[in-house]
């Protein structure tokens, strides 16, 4: 109870206007971006999320990248990067994640489309699945057996597919797409 004392007293204080003053530089950096021509997802207000095909490069390569200038991000794949701020994060890193961004070494825009998600063959229930005797084996393995345990490359997200499943070619295919190397399926 304590801790919950100690909390609402920071939240009483300074805290509201610590996080609108970041908020407000976290929509500066974000127009700079996208005048910058940057292509932003979403509309959370500390959140910026990079479409990297804009800038010609993959969410991997702008992680590496960020990473050589000691800024760590919160998720890539081959197609978007995710930063994430908090109201403790100072202005000052904020602008130096934005001028790091800016400088970036941008290319012509991929128009490459990330390969299509697609409904599986349900053969029992998730329930079913998820009791089920279970391996792990590698993606390239995983193909005509039913997917036991939920694949993600950054939980929480949408799976690729569901448990209960049967795992086809394109499903394996976007597991590699998306980094997943090993998928929990049932015994045979």
């Amino acid at each position: 109870l304590q801790s919950l004392d100690m909390a609402n007293k920071v939240l009483a204080g300074e805290y509201p206007q610590k996080l609108a003053d970041t908020a407000q530089a976290v929509e500066h950096c974000k127009k700079e971006l996208t005048q910058a021509g940057f292509s932003l997802i979403g509309q959370e207000p500390m959140k910026i999320t990079v479409a990297c095909h804009s800038i010609g490069c993959t969410g991997y390569a702008l992680a590496e990248y960020l990473q050589e200038h000691h800024i760590i991000c919160e998720f890539a794949d081959p197609d978007n990067l995710v930063l994430m701020v908090s109201a403790q994060t100072r202005q000052e890193e904020i602008a130096r994640l934005c001028q790091v961004l800016l400088q970036f070494p941008r290319s012509a825009p991929v128009c490459k489309p990330a390969p299509q998600v697609h409904e599986c063959e349900k053969v029992m229930s998730v329930r079913q699945a998820m009791l089920s005797m279970q391996e792990t084996v590698d993606t390239d393995n995983c193909i005509g057996r039913v997917l036991a345990s939920p694949s993600v490359g950054c939980p929480p997200a949408v799976p690729i597919a569901v448990c209960g499943e049967r795992i086809d070619r394109q499903t394996a295919e976007l597991f590699r797409y998306y980094g997943i190397t090993r998928c929990c399926v049932i015994c045979e």
